[in-house]
């Protein structure tokens, strides 16, 4: 693999998407060549690095992504390509496997061999993409530590935390309620497992505690990337019960009345 090879590579400023060339470096020994087949873009994430919203001396914490959120930068973690070629002392991967890698938004790269995830030949390339999202709904499922039988409510039903409505599901809760705006997120979700739906405005509180004879749900979780819906989800919480923010608001402001908790 020549040096001179050049990939695109999408590169952000505040507002502007650009795409740009950049060398190919040699498959180094350890490392595999990977030409990508779709990239996943994160709506939550990506946006607030769209929007200059990310903290920019705040460190990249992937190893395939370097520098810091300053700009111009490139970005992405969800990448489903095949390896078109593999260094020496490479054993568990090989030409023409399908992968996926946490990888920016990029038509060829090389990365080393440990990285790629490999997936199953049949799997529709565009299901691959999701493996970032499932593999954050199962941390955030294990960080909750939601115990058999117990009361579950999700704040926001995007991509993640439909995920989690479904793990919280097949993990034995005894109660899955959601909110979010959309009616098409709450129609999904009901499909996915979920009890009961709401909308943000139909007395979510009240409902909660009407639905747990008084006490409140066990675990609450907040996926939906607005820092107001911290603010609505506390108050729904059982006494010693566990709140998880599974979102990230990079720079936007979070107002909390903890009196109201």
């Amino acid at each position: 693999m020549s040096d001179a090879m050049a990939e695109s590579v999408w590169i952000a400023a505040p507002g502007v998407v650009a795409v740009r060339e950049e060398a190919l470096p040699a498959v180094a020994p350890g490392h595999v060549h990977v030409r990508a087949l779709v990239s996943g873009i994160s709506h939550g994430t990506e946006m607030l690095v769209y929007r200059g919203q990310a903290p920019p001396d705040l460190p990249l914490d992937l190893p395939t992504l370097q520098g810091s959120f300053r700009f111009p930068i490139k970005y992405g973690y969800a990448s489903v390509g095949r390896v078109a070629a593999v260094g020496p002392g490479v054993e568990d991967l090989r030409p023409g496997d399908l992968v996926f890698v946490h990888h920016p938004h990029q038509t060829e790269y090389v990365v080393p061999s440990a990285l790629p995830v490999r997936l199953p030949p049949d799997l529709p390339v565009e299901t691959g993409v999701f493996v970032a999202n499932l593999e954050t709904a199962v941390n955030v499922v294990l960080d909750a530590g939601a115990r058999l039988g117990e009361r579950v409510l999700v704040f926001g039903q995007g991509v993640v935390g439909l995920l989690l409505t479904s793990l919280f599901r097949r993990a034995g809760a005894a109660l899955v309620m959601v909110v979010d705006p959309i009616p098409r997120r709450r129609a999904l979700a009901r499909e996915m497992g979920a009890d009961v739906t709401l909308a943000p405005d139909e007395g979510v509180a009240e409902t909660v505690y009407h639905l747990t004879e008084g006490v409140g749900a066990d675990v609450v979780v907040e996926a939906s990337g607005n820092p107001e819906a911290l603010r609505h989800a506390l108050p729904c919480v059982a006494f010693q019960g566990t709140v998880v923010v599974a979102s990230w608001y990079g720079t936007k402001p979070v107002t909390l009345d903890l009196g109201d908790a």
